[in-house]
């Protein structure tokens, strides 16, 4: 239970300090997008975007629902890395770039983020 001063507290939050939530992130776990062909990897991924364009749609009904502004609405995925193992060419590198930067604007994604990679590994 929330004491009323609580619940005062968190009002007065929204209405005059114009409270906000700076960042949601969805975690997209791409490690079965790893293939040694580049059409099945860029397909694999693409196969994904239809969670994304959920999760753009919940985000937006919470935020219409209790009308708090989200700032940001990003997406989270496995190192990029390991799909670049198998084929380190750097056209394929920049294909893969492409191809996630797309799918965060199908998705109505702020940013996509995954391109670590392990330095021990080159």
């Amino acid at each position: 239970m929330f004491s009323p001063d609580e619940i005062t507290e968190v009002i007065k939050m929204l209405n005059e300090e114009d409270l906000d939530i700076r960042s949601v992130t969805l975690s997209i776990n791409t490690m079965d997008s790893i293939d040694s062909r580049e059409e099945n990897v860029i397909s694999k991924l693409l196969s994904k975007i239809e969670k994304i364009r959920r999760f753009s749609d919940v985000v937006d009904e919470v935020k219409e629902k209790y009308g708090i502004s989200i700032v940001t609405k990003r997406v989270s995925v496995s190192p990029v890395q390991f799909m670049l193992e198998p084929m380190p060419q750097a056209d394929f590198s920049v294909r893969l770039a492409k191809t996630l930067d797309d799918m965060a604007e199908k998705g109505r994604i702020d940013y996509i983020g995954g391109f670590s990679a392990f330095a021990d590994r080159g």
